[in-house]
């Protein structure tokens, strides 16, 4: 199964993540990944033990 998010972020450059110095919403898009993926993860892994 394969699950997948689009995040638009109007108004910014290609790769502004990574530069969370000169932009700050590059660190909201970080923490909304890392979220993206810590739900993923957990969701896997509670599968995994039930089936």
């Amino acid at each position: 199964m394969a699950v997948c998010e689009l995040a638009v972020w109007p108004d910014q450059m290609h790769v502004f993540h990574a530069m969370p110095a000169l932009v700050p919403e590059a660190r909201t898009a970080y923490r909304a990944a890392a979220r993206f993926v810590t739900d993923i993860l957990d969701a896997t892994t509670r599968t995994e033990r039930t089936s």
